[in-house]
């Protein structure tokens, strides 16, 4: 596994901390991390991990995940991770084709694919997140929670897409919301706001701009409608807000 520069040559700041020759899947961030699946790690196939910038393994992720192949990997607005495959699971305990990680790469147990999908040995190849939340999913399956599906099924988890309870204590207010076409901000001074960054259902970043003044005026016209995710970094920690764009 190598970076290559803007014109082609290799990167010699980046040093993945990998011994496969072969790393199949990759997922950039936002953050100039990297997500890696279907690597071998500590001896067991199928694992996924999250590199930093410079390629060094991120010991503040940790999973046990265990999988015969990882297809596809997707980082949401709220930094959960879906994954889907085949027999997605933990040593000693066999799940579904399609899981939820936290973002730091603990199984989110409030998900659970186990079952719903026919046959036993269905394969998830491809995943969509949707704006609203639900997710489309594609691959080797005949039915979804008992129900004919033929290889295509649209998906809903409520939870999936939560945003957990906020890291600082400042205070933020945000109007309109749901909104059309400028997103109104008042941010805490006293606690130091240093960035806002707005991100989509996919987990892209969308937008990030300085966070210097109290009042901060935010244009989304160029934004399709969905929902969002907003964060404003406080030296304390951030703070995140659901946004609806209409």
């Amino acid at each position: 596994m190598a970076r290559l520069t803007a014109n082609g040559t290799r990167d010699n700041s980046f040093v993945a901390a990998l011994t496969e020759n072969l790393v199949p899947r990759i997922l950039p961030l936002p953050t100039g991390q990297l997500l890696v699946g279907s690597v071998r790690l500590n001896g067991q196939f199928g694992s996924l991990a999250r590199l930093t910038a410079t390629g060094a393994l991120d010991p503040t992720f940790t999973t046990g995940l265990a999988s015969y192949g990882l297809s596809e990997m997707r980082q949401l607005a709220n930094g959960r991770i879906l994954v889907a495959g085949s027999t997605i699971g933990t040593s000693g305990n066999s799940g579904g084709p399609l899981a939820l990680l936290n973002a730091n790469g603990g199984f989110n147990t409030s998900f659970n694919s186990a079952g719903v999908f026919s046959p036993a040995d269905a394969f998830i190849s491809s995943l969509v997140v949707q704006p609203d939340g639900a997710f489309l999913v594609a691959g080797q399956f005949t039915h979804v929670g008992g129900v004919a599906r033929a290889g295509l099924a649209r998906l809903t988890a409520p939870g999936v897409l939560a945003v957990g309870r906020q890291q600082s204590s400042a205070r933020t207010e945000v109007w309109p919301n749901p909104v059309h076409d400028k997103l109104t901000l008042s941010l805490d001074l006293a606690a130091q706001p240093r960035q806002l960054t707005l991100i989509d259902a996919l987990g892209k970043t969308v937008l990030r701009q300085p966070a210097a003044t109290g009042i901060v005026t935010v244009p989304l016209l160029h934004l399709p409608a969905g929902v969002y995710v907003l964060r404003v970094e406080y030296a304390d920690g951030p703070v995140t807000r659901r946004v609806v764009v209409e």
